[in-house]
């Protein structure tokens, strides 16, 4: 159940709130990836050794960092800056993006997506089998490209794929077996999972799919100190 509706301010992050986005981040860890971690790992999540490093990443000059706040407290952040990936398909990716549990359902999401990307080109990483953050994606534009792969997350293996938003372009969707298609309605904009966002009739079209080049030492948003791993990385 969403809180009572309460004013989210959105702004661009400051040293001062390392502490703060820290603290998210794990909580925001622990509700959403109960079922892609194993509960040892999310019990072992600590704020403390984030604090820094939040600090170091806020002060740089490599990526934009925004929070979302509700009473003066910090509920959200999100990252974005110049694509990573040596195929990238936008100059600008969308590296990391979480809200308490407790503030979803406010709009704190779409403010922090809207600050740090616009409505323009850009791209992300997800972990795979997250429908509730996909259904979000979606109806933003997003669509998976057919991009994938393994990686490390907090010392776990886990599955990603790459979703790509062209604004020039008609919107598109995935179903639920991830398959692409493109809406021949408006996506409803309260959807809250993948079945939510299928209209009565969906054309469904042949996913994109782009070969991995298997010796290719490519960076993603899921490896170093900043994305969803390249921030979140319990090192």
């Amino acid at each position: 159940m969403s809180p009572p509706s309460r004013a989210v301010r959105v702004r661009p992050a400051s040293v001062d709130d390392a502490r703060g986005i820290a603290a998210v981040h794990v909580q925001a860890w622990r509700e959403a990836y109960v079922r892609q971690l194993p509960a040892t790992v999310l019990a072992g999540l600590r704020v403390e050794p984030r604090i820094e490093r939040w600090a170091s990443i806020i002060e740089d000059d490599v990526t934009d960092v925004f929070v979302a706040e509700v009473d003066g407290r910090i509920v959200g952040w999100a990252t974005a800056g110049d694509g990573r990936d040596d195929d990238r398909p936008t100059s600008r990716e969308l590296e990391g993006i979480y809200v308490l549990a407790a503030h979803h359902g406010t709009g704190a999401g779409q403010l922090l997506l809207d600050a740090a990307i616009g409505a323009g080109d850009a791209y992300l990483w997800m972990m795979d089998d997250n429908p509730r953050a996909e259904a979000f994606y979606l109806r933003n534009g997003f669509v998976r490209d057919g991009l994938e792969r393994d990686q490390v997350m907090a010392g776990h293996p886990i599955h990603i794929v790459r979703l790509v938003r062209h604004a020039a372009v008609p919107q598109w969707v995935a179903v639920k077996d991830a398959e692409t298609a493109l809406l021949d309605a408006d996506v409803r904009r309260d959807a809250e999972t993948v079945d939510d966002l299928l209209p009565p009739r969906v054309r469904r079209a042949r996913p994109l799919r782009h070969p991995l080049d298997a010796g290719a030492d490519r960076r993603c948003a899921c490896r170093g100190e900043r994305g969803l791993a390249r921030h979140a990385a319990d090192r």
